[in-house]
């Protein structure tokens, strides 16, 4: 990249050197050039670094004081603090490779399996990992760990922290808290395997805090901890977390960790939860795997950061003469893209969809002496393919259709963390099918309830010629 100081100064130059050229010569070729210039300098001056906020959140601004800062930072990054050499909580984490599986894991592979392995890897595409340990993954890794396992989601973790939120008001003894945990250098200081985190965390939690009520979600280093906020509960919890900073050597960042409560909690419990834990206390909605998750009714505001995504994707396309066929192209593979995470985990209000696909109306329509020009034909009708006189658009309703029928298929037919907590929770004594969404209940599973009249009528059961017993 070089120097980017001096590659802004260049296109600073480079666009009034274009713009005396429209002066002399307002052509097509010189307006368009003048728009990619500018679209370049505006990202390089982004990239600029223009102030710098301290540990002790004091900004500063000169050129030499974020140099020295930068350099400090880094240092105090890469120096190992202390080494702690006890481990004896490594006993908490249970055995689980027995030894004929730890022998075919160390076991030196052939020359035929070699061959067979690089001959079959694609061209176009790096190699995978071993399969000696793949099959061993999901009984190594705790089910609570979602993250870089064939066949667990990071959708599902968002849903079902999504769904367990839904019920912090619910009446308790101790009260109900939530933690979210701030993992500080996660990967500059790691001085043992990345297993470490999953090990430890399912070790120390799951065999000495589970019987107290706490729960916990992990995706890579994203930790949730869903816990009764007793103080005798929170103090071990907290006694635990600083035993696995010690062994680890990871730390846990109290000022950027955050805790949550009902709205209805009182302020000595808040300040019993704040003076034992050290965590920030904030308010819901709380972002979570860059996913909204919220107390209550579907609030429009929740999902501003995605109209907004959408609508600042699309500003730089104003100025540029693109016809009807360039403009489809983006709009297809960009724009109708960047929504696909949010809907694949809830179904936003009709409104908020509404705005989106009027916002792509208005790039796609184009503007004419700074007024958006007429619609001839209705923005539903582009989505029909192009042989039916559409544009081939996708409709980001059937879109959230389409992920709720996935979403009742994987509930229906496989095992998942999350169908086994909603069928705890609402199917104790009744199977799905006989189920129908009441008020007071989550929206995940509203959203299955819905989706279930269109779906269900079209799913078949395929009877094989073994396992089938028939009674009389």
């Amino acid at each position: 990249m070089g120097n980017i100081f001096d590659k802004v100064k260049e296109l600073e130059d480079k666009v009034a050197e274009m713009e005396n050229n429209i002066l002399a010569d307002n052509s097509e070729v010189n307006r368009a050039a003048l728009n990619q210039a500018n679209v370049l300098l505006g990202r390089k001056k982004r990239l600029a670094l223009k102030k710098m906020k301290k540990d002790t959140d004091r900004w500063v601004e000169r050129d030499d004081d974020i140099t020295n800062e930068s350099i400090s930072f880094f240092q105090r990054q890469y120096t190992r603090e202390r080494f702690h050499s006890d481990f004896s909580p490594l006993s908490c984490i249970p055995k689980l490779i027995d030894e004929e599986e730890n022998e075919r894991l160390i076991e030196i592979p052939t020359m035929e399996e070699i061959k067979e392995v690089v001959f079959l890897g694609s061209s176009q595409s790096a190699p995978g990992p071993d399969g000696r340990l793949s099959p061993l993954m999901q009984k190594l890794v705790s089910p609570n760990q979602t993250g870089f396992i064939k066949g667990r989601s990071i959708t599902k973790n968002i849903m079902l922290t999504q769904d367990m939120v839904h019920n912090i008001a619910k009446p308790s003894s101790g009260g109900n808290v939530i933690l979210k945990l701030d993992m500080a250098k996660v990967y500059d200081k790691n001085y043992y395997p990345d297993l470490w985190m999953a090990l430890l965390v399912q070790g120390l939690f799951h065999t000495q805090l589970i019987r107290r009520g706490l729960k916990y979600l992990i995706y890579a280093d994203d930790i949730i901890l869903f816990s009764s906020a007793d103080p005798v509960s929170l103090q071990l919890m907290i006694s635990k977390l600083e035993l696995y900073e010690k062994v680890s050597g990871q730390m846990v960042n109290k000022r950027k960790s955050e805790f949550y409560t009902s709205w209805q909690e009182d302020n000595p419990r808040i300040c019993d939860i704040y003076r034992i834990t050290g965590f920030s206390y904030c308010q819901f909605s709380m972002l979570y795997l860059r996913f909204p998750i919220y107390v209550g009714r579907k609030k429009i505001v929740y999902f501003n950061n995605m109209v907004s995504k959408v609508a600042n994707r699309m500003q730089g396309w104003q100025g540029r003469f693109l016809s009807y066929g360039g403009k489809a192209i983006p709009i297809k593979s960009m724009l109708h893209a960047l929504p696909l995470y949010l809907l694949s985990v809830v179904h936003p209000p009709k409104i908020v969809l509404n705005q989106i696909d009027k916002n792509i109306a208005k790039v796609f329509g184009g503007k004419e002496d700074s007024r958006y020009k007429r619609h001839w034909k209705a923005w539903s009708g582009l989505y029909f393919p192009v042989h039916e006189g559409g544009a081939d658009f996708r409709s980001l309703q059937d879109t959230c259709s389409a992920f709720s029928a996935k979403l009742l298929w994987n509930f229906r037919t496989k095992h998942t963390l999350l169908k086994e907590f909603l069928e705890s929770k609402y199917c104790k004594r009744y199977h799905p099918i006989a189920r129908k969404w009441a008020y007071g209940q989550s929206h995940t599973w509203k959203r299955l309830m819905d989706i279930k009249k269109e779906a269900e009528p079209t799913i078949f059961w395929k009877i094989g010629r073994r396992g089938v017993h028939l009674v009389g």
